[in-house]
């Protein structure tokens, strides 16, 4: 089965969104495939070296993000199961970039910016204390009741 016959049947499984999505992605992986290996693919002769190599340029040269490169892969993997080759390459995983914190001086910067004598001054203050010294979030610090408190004498 050509390329193309395989696309045809392969893509009348699925919906029309996803066929067209798949479609592009599946269209990137021939243009790619031809250019590296000057010929035509075959999807019951893939390799998962092949794949390896695709997704490396994904990810490594043209910088696509992590879901982006996982859904070029599914629509070349599901073509190749489609026609009896079943691929075993994984997906990339997500890597989450570290949280900056801030550092002591722009803590205290911070503080000093929205301290002030009235109420509500007081407050932000302290919710900021908060969440900077007990790793709180916002959500978790706007949730927080009185009753989620307790001082003693000597902690208090």
């Amino acid at each position: 089965m050509t390329w193309i016959e395989s696309i045809e049947a392969y893509l009348k499984q699925h919906s029309n969104s996803t066929a067209a999505m798949y479609g592009r992605g599946l269209a990137r992986f021939h243009k790619w495939y031809v250019d590296r290996y000057e010929e035509e693919p075959y999807p019951a002769l893939l390799t998962d070296e092949e794949l390896r190599q695709w997704q490396h340029y994904l990810y490594e040269e043209r910088r696509l993000a992590a879901a982006t490169v996982n859904w070029h892969l599914s629509a070349v993997r599901g073509l190749a199961r489609s026609c009896g080759n079943k691929l075993n390459t994984s997906d990339v995983r997500r890597v989450q970039p570290p949280i900056e914190t801030l550092t002591a001086r722009d803590l205290g910067r911070l503080i000093k910016a929205i301290d002030g004598d009235r109420w509500m001054d007081k407050r932000n203050v302290a919710m900021i204390a908060v969440m900077a010294r007990a790793g709180l979030r916002v959500g978790e610090v706007v949730g927080l009741n009185t009753e989620d408190v307790t001082l003693r004498d000597r902690s208090g």
